[in-house]
């Protein structure tokens, strides 16, 4: 009957003895790269963080697949989607598939009383956004946002640190969004 006492006791000890709780990804903490440096790397959670620190009030959805973080502002329903010719922003974050990575990062938006400000908004949410993450981005960006100003083209891309950057306007005039897209 002592061997039985002892040995309940024994395992009631390893059932309170303390469990390693599981560890949350820390945040993303922006680095100053060099020209040379690859595209910063980031986890789909980290770079959620880091949306969600710039836009607070924003409500967050995700995609059924995972695929996709959507950030939408308060006043619109997280289940809705985009019709031609309303106003519309958003902010999405693609993951790489079969990853926890990040692969792609679009700012949409049409404000349908104003084309020029619809590229503004675009071209500098997502410097916003990469001023946080990598600090090579927004004068890539900004540079970019330019280009496309003084282009015919509504549509302009370019590579550069192991990001692929386009701004593309050229759908504006049929109701649909101006992106910002940079992948890596």
């Amino acid at each position: 009957m002592k061997n039985l006492i002892t040995i309940a006791g024994f395992l009631l000890l390893a059932g309170c003895s303390p469990q390693k709780q599981p560890q949350s990804e820390p945040p993303y903490v922006k680095q100053n790269y060099s020209e040379s440096d690859p595209a910063a790397k980031l986890s789909v959670s980290q770079f959620t963080g880091v949306v969600k620190s710039i836009y607070p009030a924003y409500q967050i959805s995700h995609s059924n697949d995972g695929g996709e973080v959507k950030f939408l502002p308060n006043d619109v329903k997280a289940d809705t989607k985009f019709v031609p010719n309303n106003n519309w922003y958003s902010i999405k974050i693609i993951k790489e598939p079969n990853t926890e990575n990040w692969k792609g990062l679009i700012v949409e938006v049409f404000n349908k009383g104003s084309f020029e400000e619809s590229k503004a908004v675009a071209a500098k949410d997502c410097q916003k956004i990469f001023g946080n993450i990598d600090n090579r981005v927004p004068a890539v960006l900004y540079d970019l946002e330019n280009r496309l100003n003084q282009s015919p083209n509504a549509s302009i891309s370019n590579r550069q640190y192991g990001y692929t950057f386009h701004l593309d306007a050229s759908h504006y005039n049929q109701g649909y969004p101006v992106t910002c897209m940079v992948s890596n």
